[in-house]
């Protein structure tokens, strides 16, 4: 099991290291986020942009912010 962090904005789940929210494209930088809960890893896909680890639900680039396109 990975902690996470929640985006004040959607409530999407965030890794502590973040740089945006996967789920809504936030920056996290310089922004509170809520208490962390624990969960484990899913599925991974990889942004085309970065080459960063995503998960099957992520709409946005946790480390560069790119739009993820839906299949």
């Amino acid at each position: 099991p990975t902690a996470k962090l929640k985006c004040i904005r959607c409530g999407a789940s965030l890794h502590s290291d973040s740089k945006f929210c996967p789920k809504c494209g936030g920056k996290v930088e310089g922004r509170q986020i809520g208490s962390s809960t624990v969960i484990t890893k899913a599925n991974a896909k990889t942004c085309s942009l970065c080459g960063s680890k995503l998960s099957g639900t992520d709409k946005f680039c946790k480390w560069c912010g790119t739009k993820i396109e839906s299949k």
